[in-house]
């Protein structure tokens, strides 16, 4: 957080909220069960936010740091991993995530869906930290640069799920905080 503060980290970020309670909170909630993927969780919620590779640099070797003084363990979040996707009749499994969005007649709603948004190898990491977001019950705030399309990612976790989809779209100025609420954000549900 120091180092955000001081402007050294996430100078081109548009918020400043990468260290707050908000976030220790998600982590705790999703290696409640465990600490299996407990370097997954670190990368998705304090080193992936950063906009800047050199950015991320530093919090990985700041995170390993920690974690090897607190925890006598050696850290490797470059290290590279397979994604799988696995549909079952009602459930759909990414990487380390289920999402709970099966119904029944689910694999074949999961079928149209894979062949509208085909899961290539470059946005499976993507998905799977959507996936544990929607499966912890989290908001997600998706923001690209001009050759991505996060608006497909939504459309998939929608037709999965059977939602419809609002989008809203976002100017420079904006926070998230001017959609969920900043002091007190809105509940899951109203989302």
């Amino acid at each position: 957080e120091e180092m955000v503060v001081q402007k050294k980290i996430g100078g081109r970020d548009l918020e400043r909220y990468h260290f707050n309670l908000r976030n220790l909170n998600r982590l705790s909630r999703r290696i409640a069960g465990g600490t299996e993927h407990l370097l997954r969780e670190i990368n998705d919620i304090y080193i992936e936010p950063f906009r800047a590779p050199e950015d991320r640099q530093k919090i990985q070797e700041t995170a390993a740091a920690v974690i090897k003084e607190i925890l006598d363990l050696d850290a490797n979040f470059t290290e590279s991993r397979q994604v799988q996707i696995q549909v079952a009749s009602n459930s759909i499994t990414i990487g380390r995530a289920s999402p709970g969005v099966g119904s029944s007649g689910f694999s074949e709603i999961a079928k149209t869906a894979l062949h509208d948004f085909p899961p290539v190898e470059s946005r499976l990491l993507t998905l799977e930290s959507l996936s544990t977001a929607l499966a912890s019950g989290e908001n997600v705030l998706l923001e690209c640069d001009s050759d991505v399309e996060p608006e497909d990612y939504v459309e998939f976790f929608a037709a999965l799920s059977g939602r419809n989809l609002t989008t809203i779209t976002l100017s420079r100025g904006m926070h998230t905080a001017d959609i969920i609420g900043g002091l007190k954000p809105a509940p899951n549900a109203n989302l």
